[in-house]
C-alpha cells in the first residue's frame, strides 16, 4: 500500500488486544482464550467476541448520537423562539400602528363633531 496508509494488520491486532483485555476483566462474562486471529486479508473472530465488540461500538456511538440530538433540538428550539419573538414584535407594531391610526381618526372625527366608539379602544 501507500506510505500514508496505516498498517491495518497491526492496527487490528492492537485494537483486538486492548478490547480482549477489557473483556477479560469482566467477571460476569469472561472471554474465552484465542477468540480472534488475523489472517492475510481478514480478521477471524468467534461469535462471542464479535457480539461484544458490536455492543461496545453501540455504547460508544450512543454518546455521539445523544450529543447530535441535543444540539439539533437546541437549534430547532432557538429557531422557533426567534420566529415567535419576531412575530410578537410584528403583532405589537401592528397594534401600535392601529392605535395611532385610531387616535388620528378620533381627533379628526372630534373636529368634525363625530363620536368616538369605545369598543375599538386598545
Amino acid at each position: 500500500g501507500n506510505k500514508a496508509d496505516p498498517d491495518y494488520k497491526d492496527l487490528s491486532r492492537k485494537i483486538l488486544t486492548e478490547m480482549e483485555a477489557k473483556f477479560t476483566k469482566d467477571k460476569k462474562k469472561p472471554l474465552e482464550p484465542k477468540s480472534w486471529q488475523v489472517g492475510r486479508s481478514k480478521v477471524f473472530m468467534k461469535e462471542d467476541l464479535q457480539a461484544r465488540l458490536e455492543e461496545s461500538i453501540g455504547v460508544a456511538i450512543q454518546g455521539y448520537v445523544v450529543t447530535v440530538q441535543r444540539r439539533w433540538r437546541g437549534f430547532v428550539k432557538r429557531k422557533w423562539f426567534k420566529a415567535v419573538k419576531k412575530a410578537a414584535g410584528l403583532v405589537g407594531t401592528g397594534l401600535r400602528t392601529a392605535r395611532a391610526a385610531r387616535g388620528i381618526q378620533g381627533r379628526a372625527g372630534e373636529e368634525q363633531g363625530m363620536r368616538h366608539d369605545p369598543g375599538w379602544a386598545c
